[in-house]
């Protein structure tokens, strides 16, 4: 069975009728242009940019900017063969709002705010699944980067903060709600 997955104005299909639909994971020090740029010839669909700490992104932070290399995303623009999505992290909402436009004046084509992650890193800085400690936190972050973009934002999440605290229902529910 194929499956047609729609983003905002972007139809993501399979590649040939039968095929499932590929797409390419946002992963840290794997994602960068070179590689986005062959997973889409192979068939990618969506593209991952890793995902990239908003704090970084407005300090221009030289790592960060190398991260931020979109030059990929034109070919993907004019050819309309895949979509650049640009995965975001942070512990301060003001700071996603901003970093997000940055990424979206880069060329981002959707933008995906990681709730997921759980390095105990990330957890430390208040970032990634932290967020699901407080889901009116967390929908705050959704409603205010959706509106202040004009590109589709979509999320990673898990299914809860914990096993005895399953939220995932909620969270999908609130975040479609949230635009």
């Amino acid at each position: 069975m194929t499956q047609n997955i729609r983003i905002g104005p972007y139809s993501i299909t399979p590649l040939r009728p039968g095929m499932p639909t590929m797409t390419l994971a946002p992963m840290a020090g794997i994602s960068n242009w070179p590689f986005r740029l062959i997973c889409a010839r192979m068939g990618a669909r969506m593209v991952g940019v890793e995902f990239i700490n908003c704090n970084a992104i407005l300090h221009k932070n030289l790592k960060t900017e190398l991260m931020m290399d979109f030059c990929d995303v034109d070919m993907y623009k004019n050819t309309g063969h895949s979509v650049l999505a640009a995965q975001i992290y942070g512990n301060d909402i003001d700071t996603m709002v901003e970093g997000a436009k940055v990424l979206e004046d880069r060329g981002a084509q959707i933008m995906d705010i990681n709730f997921g992650c759980s390095v105990p890193k990330i957890l430390r800085s208040d970032s990634g699944a932290a967020f699901l400690k407080d889901i009116d936190r967390m929908m705050n972050a959704v409603y205010r980067v959706a509106k202040a973009l004009s590109i589709p934002v979509i999320i990673k999440t898990r299914l809860g903060w914990d096993h005895q605290n399953i939220s995932i229902l909620e969270v999908v529910k609130r975040s479609a709600d949230s635009g």
